[in-house]
């Protein structure tokens, strides 16, 4: 499909618009910028708390690759050791996921 060649290319995504609307300057809801996900699972190893915060701003987490990053959006009581499903967009140079996104406990 177009993604899929979009992305075979070289390509970040797509821009999809309503075809009723102009060019408008700035975010508008009538754009939507579409990028590929992938998925993949992760163990938790510890929260990671934030300045003067009592709830965890992260979790650190070790993919099945042994690469460790932060993953934002789980749930604070998660468990360490916990297996999780997150989405990201592509890599980075060194091997981190872009942009990585809690999906939900594996």
């Amino acid at each position: 499909g177009i993604m899929t060649n979009t992305a075979s290319t070289g390509g970040e995504g797509i821009v999809v618009r309503r075809p009723d609307v102009g060019y408008t300057n700035g975010r508008t809801l009538d754009v939507l910028k579409l990028k590929p996900w992938q998925d993949t699972e992760a163990t938790i190893i510890k929260p990671v708390f934030g300045t003067y915060v009592t709830i965890p701003s992260s979790h650190l987490v070790r993919s099945d690759d042994g690469l460790e990053f932060k993953l934002r959006g789980c749930p604070e009581d998660i468990a360490e050791g916990a297996r999780v499903t997150f989405k990201f967009c592509g890599r980075r140079a060194d091997g981190l996921p872009k942009h990585p996104q809690f999906m939900r406990v594996a």
